[in-house]
């Protein structure tokens, strides 16, 4: 969802620089029914934590995801957190525009572990053969989604981080009666190789957008009446879907993820880093503008880089033998990434047309980079960590000779006034 836009700051200008009606209610939380529900085909959850702003998103939300249920073999799970103190809601959608509403005696919408108990009351109550699963909300730093700005006990404000999420929806799917085929990061600047990799457990794909991403969308009664009408639909075309019924303006591109396909990261990214390890005379890291920019930033801390434009970018300033960058770039392309649609707008395609689909965060300190590397599995199965450090340092050095001859031209420049 939309989240804060703000100005580059200073660090990255040096960068720049060096370079219908209710039916009766559900069991409660920690209720049964006594009958199971009948098999359905496909059964969407989504995880509405608005305990914010888009607050007001969530009720046309519902209703366009309750318009477009046209079968009995497909169903909705919608679990909202609002502005409120009367705890999550879980809403059941299916056919006719029947919506089934509880209460749920939890405020935790940024608690992975919440997720993780809905999710086994979905699967246990709506058996499918599929299941999608999407997440709305604002989308922060790399390791925040999800925010709760008014959690259980009170406090300051919540993310939930990716990865813990990422391991209780792994958990959830091993046991799943049916296939977990898509989820979907619908919050802005989370489609980061980082994130992607680390839901590579979690379904058969994964999409999430490199940028902003509006609200409160409009893809979802089209989409509904796609999936009733074409059961047989996995996970990728029901991503396909969500991008071709989205309106131009609510979104800039959203890019598709083969979870399988994510499993030989580590080996990709570590042979594509390696040439820029071993060099170790007038290492350089490309100027920053033009064709390297940043895709997504938050909060005047972390910045976020196409992941092709940046490695081509370190390949060309340091000039390597450009081999190894183009195998990832077709494995990248042919491979990894199964589907990438950009907005018909005029801005949309000028700003997006050359991206990838997914974005590397470029930490521009240790204590950014040290904060992620225990959660994040990348950063613990790969040299991406190796490489970060070694482009810090570069730049500290660039940072420090720049300095160091501005002061003696000044110098100079005093001495000749005299």
């Amino acid at each position: 969802m939309i989240s804060l836009r703000s100005r580059v700051p200073a660090a990255l200008l040096a960068l720049t620089l060096l370079c219908g009606f209710a039916a009766p209610a559900l069991a409660q939380e920690g209720g049964t029914q006594e009958t199971t529900r009948a098999d359905y085909d496909w059964v969407l959850f989504y995880w509405m934590a608005y305990d914010n702003n888009l607050s007001k998103c969530g009720p046309p939300i519902i209703e366009m995801l309750s318009k477009g249920i046209t079968s009995e073999r497909v169903a909705v799970v919608v679990v909202a957190d609002y502005p409120d103190t009367e705890g999550l809601k879980r809403f059941v959608l299916t056919k006719g525009g029947a919506i089934e509403e509880s209460a749920i005696k939890s405020e935790a919408s940024a608690d992975a572990k919440s997720v993780a108990r809905e999710l086994a009351w979905t699967s246990e109550h709506l058996r499918a053969k599929k299941y999608g699963l999407v997440f709305l909300n604002h989308g922060g730093a790399l390791g925040q989604m999800s925010i709760d700005e008014h959690p259980e006990g009170g406090g300051r404000a919540r993310w939930m981080f990716p990865p813990r999420l990422a391991t209780e929806v792994t958990a959830w799917r091993k046991q799943a009666p049916g296939e977990a085929e898509l989820f979907f990061f619908q919050q802005c600047g989370k489609g980061s190789l980082e994130n992607y990799h680390a839901l590579k457990d979690s379904a058969r794909y994964v999409m999430g957008s490199q940028t902003i991403v509006g609200a409160p969308n409009e893809y979802y009664e089209a989409t509904l009446r796609f999936l009733c009408e074409n059961p047989e639909a996995d996970g990728l075309a029901l991503a396909k879907e969500i991008t071709k019924r989205e309106t131009p303006r609510m979104f800039t591109s959203y890019t598709t993820l083969d979870c399988a396909q994510l499993q030989e990261l580590p080996k990709r990214i570590d042979a594509v880093v390696a040439p820029l390890l071993a060099k170790e005379e007038g290492f350089a890291f490309p100027q920053t503008g033009g064709k390297l920019k940043p895709c997504f930033d938050f909060g005047n801390r972390e910045y976020f880089f196409d992941g092709i434009a940046l490695l081509e970018g370190l390949y060309e300033a340091n000039g390597l033998d450009m081999a190894p960058f183009e195998s990832f770039k077709t494995w990248s392309q042919e491979q990894l990434v199964v589907s990438h649609r950009i907005s018909p707008l005029k801005s949309a395609q000028a700003k997006a047309s050359t991206w990838c689909g997914y974005s590397l965060l470029l930490p521009l300190s240790e204590q950014i980079l040290s904060g992620y590397t225990k959660g994040y599995p990348i950063y613990q199965d790969t040299k991406l960590p190796a490489l970060y450090t070694k482009i810090m340092t570069h730049l500290r050095a660039r940072a420090a000779a720049i300095r160091k001859a501005r002061q003696e031209k000044a110098k100079a420049g005093a001495g000749a006034d005299k």
